[in-house]
């Protein structure tokens, strides 16, 4: 039964990707395979640091794929702006109220187009480097995230991370 629903999910998942970034299916498994690796890397760290791990959130995942396509696209420069749009967008969430509190941005590319990367760790790494990143992945009220993956037209890998928490109320 687990792996039939694991099964209808991993299908709804791959033809929302595929939906979403308008791209050969081929590269949105390969973009959910690396989402899915850097989220379990994600908290995989946090277990070990002693914080609760975080659920993933298919909407979260949208915020953030769709933040990673802007910035491949160039419709948006690499960091953080509209940090607060993407806020925005959480907030109107219901269900449960989900509140976004911190992201994490990262790219690379292989200069070698025979090469394999693994943009998944390489991202972890970075992220887990950078005292910013880190305070992050560490922030411990948040209680689900979103992993979204983008490549560039020129190849480049990019990937964005965001934190949110439940609201109590």
């Amino acid at each position: 039964m687990k792996r039939l629903w694991l099964l209808l999910v991993l299908s709804i998942v791959l033809v929302g990707i595929s939906a979403f970034q308008e791209v050969p299916i081929v590269h949105s498994v390969i973009a959910a395979q690396y989402e899915q690796s850097a989220f379990d890397q994600i908290n995989v760290f946090r277990r070990k640091k002693g914080l609760r791990i975080v659920k993933r959130s298919d909407a979260l995942d949208a915020i953030a794929r769709f933040h990673s396509k802007q910035i491949a696209l160039k419709e948006r420069a690499f960091g953080h702006d509209a940090f607060d749009e993407r806020s925005v967008a959480v907030g109107k969430l219901r269900n449960p109220q989900l509140f976004l509190r911190c992201e994490n941005v990262y790219y690379a590319y292989c200069p070698d187009p025979d090469e394999t990367c693994d943009y998944a760790t390489m991202s972890f790494n970075g992220w887990i480097i950078s005292p910013g990143h880190l305070k992050n992945i560490l922030t411990t009220d948040v209680t689900h995230s979103g992993m979204g993956v983008w490549y560039s037209p020129e190849g480049k890998f990019y990937i964005t991370q965001v934190f949110a928490k439940v609201d109590n109320r």
